[in-house]
Parts: C-alpha cells; structure tokens; sequence
C-alpha cells in the first residue's frame, strides 16, 4: 500500500540526438501553480502579420479558447502563456481543484470534500535544469470544459547535438509536503551522455535519508558521494539502486 507521508515516484527520462530537449509534464485539473522559475512572465503569441519567433511557434497550439454559450465554467477557458528561466532544482506544485468537474479533487477521490478538509497537491522536482527555459501554458478540453497546466522545460544545444538525462522525484501530498531536502549525488568519473548514471538524495521530514541511483550502463561501477549518508562514498553497479 501507498502512504502519501513517505512514497513518491523517482524517475529518470534519457534522450540522446537532437538539438533541443524538451521535459514536457502535466499536473491535475488545479486551481493554482506554483513555481520556483525565475522572471516567470507572461509569454505573449505573435502578433498577426508577423512571423513567430521559434519559441511562439512552440507554444502556439496553446490558444486561447473563447467561452461558448452553455459551457460550465466560462471563465477557466483563457489561455495562460507563461515563460521563464529554471533554478538548479525546478520545483512545481499544482494543487486539486475543488470546483465540480472532470478531474477535481472530488471526482478523483470519489466523496464529497468540506472546506474543512486538507487539501492535496502534486510537486513536481526536476533535477539539473539551470538555465533551461521553462514554459506553461493550459491544455483546454473542448468538450468537458476543463483545462489542466502543461509544463514545458527545453535544453538547447543551439547548433550542436546534445544528449540528456532528464531527472525528477513526483510528490503526491496532503496538506503538507514530506520532503525536507532534496539534492543530485556527484558521481565520480561519471559518464557524459545520456546513459550516464544519475543519483539524487532525498531527506524526509520524518528523518528517513534515501539514495536513489540509475545507470544505462549498468556495467559500470561507480562512486557515489552521498552527504546524507555519511563522507565515504558510496559503490554500486547496476540499473537502479535505492
């Protein structure tokens, strides 16, 4: 069984060719985000007549959306367009919409919920990504009238190939989040591509210490430099290790 005060996801996305990387993710049908990026602006589309910039061509399937007549929440059909630039660590957390309809908290839950009762919330923590531009924006479902907030992070390489390993730890929460501290673990004389091995520690706030490891070439031994869990480094060779 799950219990949300100590379980969350760890996950690992590698991509190898190209010259712009993209870590797309969406949260719950929410009624706020929240976000550590940096000058997080609204993102404007091209103006009519003008060609878009490469970014605007990016974000322009995200329109706006007039409301229609009979639709069950007019006001939530506007497009929000964000941009900004990511921290080291990019934290976003999206909290459940109570407001009745597809995908709310009381529909995911299946029972009706007070004001009285905790809300819950997804975070979302992505690893290594300073400098990487981060967009938003709202996937919108015409025919349920409901929309939900897509988050773009893009690495670009400009004129060159690059290779990533894209690193993140999902929070599932109520009320209060469990994580205390959360940090990527150097790796001596790691690879650079993107089968690197990867490992990140996490601290709870329940005092518990996790290391969490993944290599694509499992082949390899490794020294893995792990504060939480003490000043000698820590080996491993395989796929994964916890």
């Amino acid at each position: 069984d799950v219990v949300t005060p100590n379980s969350y996801v760890f996950d690992v996305f590698r991509v190898a060719g190209g010259k712009v990387h993209t870590h797309c993710h969406h949260g719950p049908v929410s009624d706020e985000v929240a976000s550590n990026a940096r000058d997080l602006k609204p993102f404007p589309p091209a103006a009519a007549g003008t060609d878009p910039t490469p970014e605007q061509a990016y974000m322009a399937p995200f329109r706006d959306v007039p409301p229609r007549a009979g639709s069950r929440n007019p006001r939530d059909i506007a497009n929000e367009r964000l941009a900004g630039t990511a921290p080291d660590i990019l934290e976003t957390t999206w909290r459940y919409s109570r407001q009745p309809g597809p995908g709310s908290e009381m529909q995911m839950t299946g029972k009706p919920l007070t004001d009285a009762a905790p809300r819950r919330y997804t975070r979302l923590h992505l690893f290594d990504t300073a400098g990487a531009r981060v967009f938003r924006a709202d996937a919108i479902c015409y025919q349920w009238d409901y929309k939900y907030v897509c988050q773009m992070v893009r690495k670009d390489g400009g004129d060159k190939e690059i290779e990533s390993a894209f690193v993140a730890l999902h929070e599932p929460y109520v009320a209060e989040p469990y994580v205390a501290e959360r940090r990527s673990a150097p790796i001596e004389n790691n690879d650079a591509d993107a089968r690197r091995a990867v490992a990140v520690e996490v601290k709870l706030k329940s005092g518990r210490a996790d290391l969490l490891f993944a290599d694509g070439a499992p082949d390899k031994a490794r020294a893995v430099r792990a504060a939480f869990l003490g000043a000698e480094p820590v080996r491993v060779a395989g796929e994964f290790a916890f």
